[in-house]
């Protein structure tokens, strides 16, 4: 009996693996990852020390979205992105 299905499940997989292709830049680097709940979605913040902006990813609705953010201005740059469905 499978707990997902073969799509929810390659579609789990491209996600791990864009995640990890992200936060593998540069093995020396630490990241930081923070989750905050807001209306039945999350968001997730992957942060390098060396880097003057980062993608901030939320899931809202069954739906993977990111947004640039600028963390030493504390401002956001442009708008939400769709990714794609999770």
């Amino acid at each position: 009996m499978a707990i997902f299905s073969q799509s929810k499940m390659k579609k789990l997989m491209i996600l791990g693996g864009v995640c990890a292709l992200l936060m593998s830049g540069n093995a020396l680097n630490s990241f930081a990852t923070t989750t905050t709940e807001q209306d039945s979605s999350y968001e997730t913040e992957i942060t390098n020390p060396t880097r003057s902006s980062e993608w901030v990813f939320k899931v809202k609705d069954g739906y993977v979205y990111k947004r640039l953010y600028n963390p030493s201005t504390g401002q956001w740059i442009g708008d939400w992105i769709l990714v794609g469905p999770l």
